[in-house]
């Protein structure tokens, strides 16, 4: 025989679990920056990400772009750009797509620009 549990009970639970923390999602971890700290493009994300230097990112959105090989001397076109800028969305690895994803792009950006 199954046990049911009544509603407001099993709403208690859940608020319980819910304070203590034990139903919490997985938090953000080191290598996955909170998406709160990265700018959300509107329309063509090369337009938008182009107007900054290096120092105006933040350090999230800086993470975002070193996975994606770019670091402050490359951004700022005192070095070469990293292989990744001549790279189709599908030669991404899927750390790398999910970084462009975080910073705006998706496969039509990506391969458009």
């Amino acid at each position: 025989m199954m046990r049911t549990i009544s509603k407001p009970a099993f709403l208690i639970c859940l608020l319980t679990l819910l304070l203590c923390g034990c139903a919490a999602p997985p938090s953000a971890t080191e290598s996955s920056p909170a998406k709160a700290d990265v700018r959300q493009p509107k329309g063509n994300p090369e337009v938008f990400w182009n107007k900054f230097s290096w120092s105006d990112l933040t350090a999230a959105e800086q993470e975002l772009w070193g996975t994606l090989g770019w670091d402050q001397d490359s951004w700022d076109g005192h070095a070469p750009a990293p292989l990744s800028e001549n790279m189709e969305w599908g030669e991404l690895s899927a750390e790398e797509r999910t970084a462009a994803e975080q910073l705006g792009y998706s496969r039509f950006y990506w391969d458009s620009n």
